[in-house]
């Protein structure tokens, strides 16, 4: 004998059709994404288009809320020996835009011009970015241009941290110090700045007479070298017999003042030349020796500038 089903039993036949019906939804309806991790790799150059290990590549959100370095996102990352830094972002969400920037010495120095929005996907995957960044030569001269090996030079900067770059550093044979990396501006919120760079030279010349000098100088593309002069200059004198030949061989002694101690000796070359270089201001004498005998003497040479005896 058929009976009618009862409130309770129509109610869990209700449910098992709405069941159904669901799991028939869901199988038609495409799942929604909720956004994926993407690999982006930036390579730094400095404006020698060389690779330039140290940079801090880092993104934002364009709220300028960083992008933290978890939940499988890498929102900063530093240049290795290759100049590359990798992040990871999230692409494929409608937060998924991002400004990227870049920091050399702790100051901004790039930044993407257009937003990088990964919110579909993101534009590439990899690109290059190039630093008004550059190597400074820093030639310390006489006052006629003569290197100045030996030279001790600092390289200061206001903005960069930590503010000495160089330390006691000193020039080569040629009188040249190369300084690598520096930046040449860095990004504000009112427009692109120059960094003032401070370069300090000492050198300590004969006599132990030291010399100082400071500059400042900024750097562009066009500017990587700079040029400090010292209050340096040199005596030249021929050394020739009554009739005019040249004497190789004399040995010249520089004293200076009335010090019977010479402070520097050089010898005649082929040509009867010889030349003290890199002497300070002052008044100074020449005594002109043979097998250790005095044959000759110049004295109260007042050196001011570059002196030539002649011939």
């Amino acid at each position: 004998m058929w009976r009618r089903p009862g409130p309770a039993a129509a109610h869990l036949a209700l449910l098992l059709a709405l069941t159904a019906a669901l799991v028939l939804l869901l199988w038609v309806q495409p799942v929604r994404a909720e956004g994926n991790i993407v690999s982006v790799t930036v390579t730094v150059l400095n404006g020698h288009n060389e690779v330039l290990q140290g940079a801090n590549v880092t993104a934002y959100y364009t709220n300028e809320t960083k992008v933290p370095n978890t939940g499988g996102m890498r929102g900063s990352a530093i240049t290795n020996s290759s100049g590359r830094a990798v992040l990871q972002l999230m692409s494929g969400t409608t937060d998924a835009k991002y400004v990227i920037k870049v920091y050399f010495r702790g100051l901004l120095v790039n930044e993407t011009q257009n937003e990088f929005d990964c919110s579909t996907e993101c534009p590439r995957t990899s690109f290059s970015v190039k630093l008004d960044v550059y190597h400074l030569t820093i030639r310390v001269l006489s006052s006629s241009g003569v290197p100045v090996p030996g030279a001790r030079v600092n390289v200061t900067s206001s903005l960069i941290d930590p503010q000495e770059i160089a330390r006691n550093a000193q020039t080569d044979s040629s009188g040249n110090l190369v300084v690598r990396n520096l930046p040449a501006k860095y990004l504000t919120d009112s427009g692109e700045l120059d960094v003032e760079y401070t370069i300090d030279v000492s050198y300590t010349a004969v006599g132990n007479v030291k010399l100082t000098k400071s500059v400042t100088h900024t750097l562009s593309s066009d500017r990587t070298s700079v040029e400090v002069r010292l209050d340096l200059y040199s005596i030249s004198a021929k050394v020739q017999d009554m009739e005019g030949n040249s004497i190789q061989g004399v040995t010249v002694e520089l004293l200076k003042g009335d010090s019977a101690t010479p402070l520097l000796t050089e010898t005649s070359d082929s040509n009867g030349l010889v030349t003290f270089k890199l002497l300070p201001g002052g008044t100074y004498s020449l005594r002109f020796k043979i097998d250790n005998e005095l044959v000759d003497e110049r004295r109260d040479l007042v050196v001011a500038g570059d002196v030539n005896l002649g011939d």
